[in-house]
């Protein structure tokens, strides 16, 4: 995980290079249904350690809409969470000026959404379809695992647990090729840096048998990402113009 960190920071910088002291308002609105709480947060998630820092917050309205609002800069991702919630109840990118989400509750715990759409950012869109996709399979792939575990701790034949066995590895190299097809698809550094992050996250439970990307997959799929940032319209001139020099394995970008 460190070596993602380290990854996910080596992008941003390039993002933050390029849009150097640039702020701009980013604005999160929208509509809650089901929830319980009084109070909505924003929340930035800061890439060298990946925790939360509030950033702003509101009470909600009696018919669950909300607004708040933060100053940004490089690519980041942020969280809406509810004051009575561990877990936020949305996440999304920094990629337009504004996003709008409509969030519904579950029902019967209002600690996790239950669904949620988002308008005005495409990259929180992809998060949001990459995280959903993942984690139904995942549950499948986790399914199996247990079953699996059960059956040999009843002495169960092979010939019975070797297509759960198949199941299950059909299931992670489905997982596998998705975040790096999601990957190699990213032009958002943030977005980049959440695929890669939960990806080696959900690896490293052993119980769920996903092998995580080696440091070899990691450069490479960097390496692609800068690739994609340094065909940016006006970086080649920042770049040639800026006093600022950045350092990357000791070579220049």
């Amino acid at each position: 995980m460190k070596k993602i960190l380290f990854v996910a920071s080596a992008l941003l910088v390039l993002v933050a290079c390029k849009d150097d002291n640039k702020k701009n308002s980013f604005t999160v609105s929208g509509k809650i249904t089901n929830g319980s709480g009084k109070m909505v947060y924003l929340e930035e998630v800061l890439i060298g350690t990946m925790r939360p820092v509030i950033v702003d917050s509101a009470a909600l309205n009696s018919d669950g809409t909300f607004k708040i609002e933060t100053e940004t800069g490089e690519s980041a991702i942020y969280n809406v969470r509810l004051d009575q919630a561990m877990y936020p109840v949305a996440s999304v990118i920094n990629d337009g000026p504004s996003v709008e989400l409509d969030v519904v509750m579950n029902k019967e715990n209002n600690q996790f959404s239950e669904k949620y759409e988002v308008k005005g950012s495409p990259a929180s869109e992809k998060m949001k379809t990459f995280m959903f996709a993942f984690n139904e399979k995942l549950q499948n792939v986790y399914a199996q695992a247990t079953k699996i575990d059960s059956l040999h701790q009843l002495s169960k034949p092979d010939s019975v647990i070797a297509p759960l066995l198949q199941a299950r590895a059909e299931g992670t190299s489905y997982l596998r090729d998705l975040t790096l097809s999601e990957i190699k698809k990213s032009d958002n550094a943030a977005l980049t840096m959440f695929v890669l992050g939960y990806y080696q996250s959900s690896a490293s439970n052993p119980a769920v048998g996903l092998e995580p990307l080696s440091n070899e997959e990691v450069n490479t799929t960097v390496a692609d990402i800068i690739k994609k940032i340094l065909l940016i319209p006006g970086w080649q001139h920042y770049k040639k113009t800026s006093k600022r020099r950045w350092i990357m394995r000791g070579k220049e970008i």
